[in-house]
Parts: structure tokens; C-alpha cells; sequence
């Protein structure tokens, strides 16, 4: 009986502790830290999840969203291993979040309420999704970047121009 109680209390021990880290490697909510968004385009990207909908949920916060909400960066209809890799900006972007040691640069502890983790082998498999899939396929969010337009820079420099040229003809 004795050996019993001091088997069940190891037991509950070590799923207590494994609970423990699983909560404390957990940032969801938190914001991203830079070295984890890629900044591609016009947009800055996170690899979010290593699945979505069939695995996990996807919290959304900050202004981050599945790039099929944005026409020109959605993947359409089709998501089916290798899918992405047809589409023209996506492989490029993808291969930004692998390293050179071949981890991942990955932001799935800020974002997905069950994993911390994104499998590189997925993306190099084309399982990628840009919305929630129901599937366990890697998944990745944008928000906009905030690129100055050119049309406003071009302002500020005819205005500093203009400013340098009236100087100069008061000096």
C-alpha cells in the first residue's frame, strides 16, 4: 500500500512539473519579440503555429492576421502539401524563417494556445496554411509594416530642398 501512495505521488509530481513548463514557456498575448518577425514586402510575417484547427487555436492579436485576408498574399483555395511553394512571394518569405543552423524562427509560443514550436520539415514540405485549416500544417500570419509611401518622402525632400535653397539665396 505504502509503495502504491509513494507511486501515485511520483506520478502526480512529475505531471504537475511537466504541466508547470509547458505553462512557463508560454507567451500568448505578449508582444513579438523583432528577431522573430520577418519583415517581406510590404507586410511583416510570423511562422504562428505548427498547426491550426486541428490541433490548436490561433490567437490573433496586435493587428496580426491570416494573410488570406489580403488578396495579392493569399493562397487561394488550394491548400495542399507544396501549394505554397506556387505561389510567386511565398518562397522567398518561407525560407526567411529557417536559420542558418536550420532552426526555426518561430513565434508559436506568442500565438498558439497549445504548441511552442514550428516543424521545420513542414515548411520545407510545403504544409503551409495562411488561415485557419483544420489541418496540422504550419501556419503563418502578417500584419502591415508601415512602409512610408513614396509620395511623402518625395514631399519632405522637395520641402528640405526648397529649404536649403532659400538659405542659400539669404546668405
Amino acid at each position: 500500500m505504502k509503495k502504491t501512495v509513494l507511486k501515485l505521488l511520483a506520478a502526480c509530481s512529475i505531471a504537475f512539473s511537466l504541466s508547470f513548463n509547458a505553462h512557463a514557456l508560454s507567451n500568448l498575448g505578449e508582444p513579438v519579440p523583432e528577431d522573430l518577425i520577418i519583415t517581406f514586402g510590404d507586410y511583416e510575417w510570423v511562422w504562428a503555429s505548427p498547426c491550426s484547427g486541428g490541433c490548436s487555436t490561433i490567437t490573433l492579436y496586435d493587428d496580426w492576421v491570416y494573410a488570406s485576408t489580403i488578396p495579392e498574399l493569399s493562397l487561394g483555395d488550394t491548400l495542399i502539401a507544396g501549394a505554397a511553394f506556387d505561389h510567386e512571394l511565398w518562397p522567398d518569405m518561407l525560407s526567411s524563417f529557417v536559420r542558418e543552423d536550420g532552426s526555426a524562427v518561430c513565434a508559436s509560443a506568442y500565438f498558439d494556445n497549445t504548441w511552442n514550436h514550428c516543424d521545420v520539415i513542414n515548411l520545407e514540405q510545403g504544409l503551409v496554411a495562411d488561415r485557419t485549416n483544420g489541418s496540422y500544417w504550419e501556419t503563418f500570419l502578417v500584419r502591415s509594416a508601415n512602409v512610408p509611401e513614396p509620395a511623402p518622402l518625395a514631399l519632405m525632400a522637395f520641402g528640405l530642398l526648397g529649404l536649403l535653397l532659400t538659405r542659400k539665396k539669404a546668405s
